[in-house]
């Protein structure tokens, strides 16, 4: 009996959550940098702890450019947005490192994409965080190259009922 009561609370408490929301949350991708309309800005704009050890160089073909990273080299972009995770696309599986206002956090391979480039994943909070300034650290102990950089958010999209 105690069961039955639990199931028909959980389902009450669903239809009323339901009830309640005129919108529908879809995830929204927003690029926060492609690495492809930096004209003549140095780096498109991020400072690199050493500079010697960052440049912009192709990745897929030539007309596609990333950020390549030396070992131990950190980049950051001043920035302002509202997320909830943050996507980087690579040729390195592992060991790069995203700070948000100076927090780190160690990003994990989700998928392969185009070899040997792989979308690494972070998700900074449930809700949202507004983020000041981003930073992409090379821990790898090898060269890395960061060919994209998103912010993936949940925006109510209002209903057309």
């Amino acid at each position: 009996m105690t069961q039955r009561w639990i199931s028909c609370a959980l389902a009450l408490g669903t239809l009323l959550i339901a009830a309640g929301c005129d919108c529908q949350l879809e995830d929204v991708d927003t690029v926060i940098e492609d690495f492809e309309s930096c004209g003549n800005i140095p780096l498109c704009g991020w400072t690199a702890t050493d500079p010697s050890g960052a440049r912009l160089t192709t990745t897929f073909h030539p007309s596609e450019h990333g950020l390549e990273l030396q070992p131990g080299v950190a980049a950051t972009f001043p920035t302002s947005i509202r997320t909830e995770e943050i996507h980087v696309v690579s040729d390195c599986r592992t060991g790069i490192i995203l700070h948000l206002d100076g927090r780190p956090f160690r990003m994990v391979a989700t998928s392969q994409g185009s070899q040997p480039f792989y979308r690494l994943a972070v998700v900074v909070s449930r809700g949202g965080d507004d983020v000041g300034s981003l930073g992409i650290e090379n821990m790898s102990g090898r060269t890395c190259v960061i060919d994209d950089v998103r912010s993936i958010d949940d925006v109510c999209l209002e209903d057309d009922l």
